[in-house]
């Protein structure tokens, strides 16, 4: 009986969990990383401070914009009395409240997903040009993003051309 052989097999390549739990080695090279920072430890950092800005812009503006839908879905019946109107703005901030977390949950994943799939663009074009790590690999992630968004879209398409066009001429110095 021959069992040893396709233990060897199995030991020798790795299996396909194994290559999913590291997937940042498949971007290493022996040039300097990008903001001296290695891949592995960017992403996280990249997608926990995009999710920040967006969460402080959704919120800001989704409380706003909460308060503002509330006060117009009650105008027709304001509080008459002291403690009415103690009630009205209690349950204005409230809502206010409610609205911006859900706005800024919503906006701080829509920019930590963005800037992931920036950053993985430009780290794939990095190693599809053999770890040269400049400028052009920058531009090009950069061009990549923005012609996904525009075909998703969520711009028209009359207005991707020249918005790649304005993305190209303001990306290359």
């Amino acid at each position: 009986m021959d069992t040893d052989s396709p233990t060897e097999t199995r030991s020798a390549e790795p299996s396909t969990l194994l290559k999913i739990l590291h997937w940042d080695k498949l971007f290493e090279s022996d040039t300097p990383p990008r903001l001296g920072i290695e891949v592995g430890k960017r992403l996280p950092f990249t997608a926990l401070s995009a999710f920040s800005v967006g969460m402080a812009i959704g919120s800001s503006h989704g409380s706003k914009k909460a308060a503002y839908r509330f006060r117009a879905e009650n105008a027709h019946r304001f509080p008459t009395t002291s403690t009415g109107w103690f009630q009205y703005h209690k349950t204005k901030n409230y809502i206010a409240i409610v609205g911006g977390v859900k706005e800024g949950m919503k906006m701080g994943l829509k920019l930590s997903a963005g800037a992931l799939a920036f950053c993985l663009f430009e780290e794939t074009v990095d190693y599809a040009r053999h770890d040269r790590r400049d400028f052009l690999s920058t531009v090009t992630a950069g061009l990549s993003f923005s012609g996904i968004y525009s075909l998703l879209g969520i711009i028209p398409l009359c207005l991707m051309y020249p918005c790649d066009r304005m993305t190209a001429n303001y990306n290359i110095p």
